[in-house]
């Protein structure tokens, strides 16, 4: 059965890949749901089905009993993907990697997660499959935390070129919007431009940041940062805008205080007339490499303990105490157009984890 153990888990990997799982594309989340319940048909395995607000999540073990929520080790996988062009979702295989939306952020992580469940029958682990981890994970993973779900230790199986990451970022979503009065262009100090008022409001929030370039140390690259994502205001040239608002995404490390950071930003945007009209947060990630399951994967994978920038749903099971790492294969690009999957690190991901569960 695991002759070509690395064929398999690449088969698996293009089958994901081929599925537009999109925010907006429910139907083709529960075409992946179906392939993975298809996959493990005949299996001895309990799938637990949950929906919140339109999103879908599965929850698989061994044995018979549905209701379970305790396990030793969960493995996290999220089936959702960003957006991307529709050939990129035919998966490309070319050179030793899988070219395709999805394959490294983490189709590649789900076809993990499918094999180690089919072939792995002695051990006290769950996987979950979610489908929002790309929008933020309330209605998936925080979810199923809210529901109970819990264990000794959390592995998403996020991409992460096998190495084993402890500490992630928070992140902190902000829309801060202005109002203005309309007056033709040509007499702008007739009005007040929305915009100028969001501008001044933002360049002064910016100060408040550390200044960071590709030139940092890592050290001053894991402050916090932010991020002007999107402004919107007005809507012809002739006419002086009323109303505009802007995203800021703010990416915090445990040493900060999102709840200060939003303060300051609240009272800046005061300051200059804005007001910040929604916030959204999520926690860090932090488990420490003393950790003993920590330290099995890492002795058993000869791996590094690294942290990255980026949030993954670990966070939530971080939040209340239960240790939590990202573990998974290599490749580059994700959520660009050139994304893809190294096929040989699969096996090597796969094997770690078959021997750790074995080991626990």
């Amino acid at each position: 059965m695991k002759e070509d153990l690395t064929g398999q888990l690449a088969d698996i990997t293009c089958k994901l890949v081929s599925f537009q799982t999109t925010e907006d594309k429910p139907q083709e989340v529960e075409k992946a749901y179906s392939y993975i319940k298809g996959f493990l048909k005949g299996c001895n395995v309990s799938i637990k089905e949950y929906e919140k607000e339109g999103k879908r999540s599965l929850v698989i073990h061994h044995g018979r009993q549905k209701d379970k929520k305790n396990f030793k080790i969960i493995f996290l996988c999220h089936i959702d993907v960003v957006p991307a062009r529709k050939e990129l979702f035919v998966p490309r295989v070319s050179g030793g990697r899988i070219y395709g939306r999805g394959a490294y952020d983490m189709k590649a992580g789900c076809a993990v997660g499918l094999m180690l469940m089919k072939n792995v029958n002695s051990g006290d682990f769950a996987v979950i499959y979610t489908s929002d981890e790309e929008i933020g994970g309330k209605n998936g993973t925080a979810f199923l935390v809210d529901k109970g779900y819990r264990a000794d230790f959390v592995i998403a199986l996020e991409s992460t070129d096998c190495k084993v990451v402890s500490e992630r970022k928070g992140v902190l979503r902000i829309i801060v919007s202005s109002k203005g009065k309309s007056v033709h262009s040509s007499v702008p100090w007739e009005g007040v431009n929305a915009l100028d008022k969001l501008i001044s409001a933002y360049m002064e929030i910016r100060k408040k940041f550390p200044s960071i370039t590709s030139g940092s140390s890592e050290k001053e690259k894991f402050q916090k940062t932010l991020n002007l994502a999107l402004v919107k205001g007005g809507d012809v040239f002739n006419k002086v805008p009323d109303d505009a608002y802007m995203y800021l995404d703010v990416r915090y490390s445990r040493r900060d205080s999102p709840k200060e950071i939003l303060s300051f930003i609240k009272k800046i945007s005061k300051k200059h007339k804005c007001m910040v009209t929604s916030a959204w947060q999520t926690p860090t990630l932090f488990t420490s490499e003393k950790n003993e399951y920590l330290q099995k994967l890492v002795k058993i994978g000869k791996c590094k303990i690294t942290r990255r920038h980026g949030a993954s749903d670990c966070r939530y099971f971080s939040r209340i105490g239960v240790p939590a790492v990202d573990m998974g294969a290599k490749g580059r690009y994700h959520h660009g157009d050139g994304e893809y999957l190294e096929i040989n690190s699969l096996k090597r991901v796969y094997d770690m984890l078959e021997k750790f569960l074995n080991d626990i």
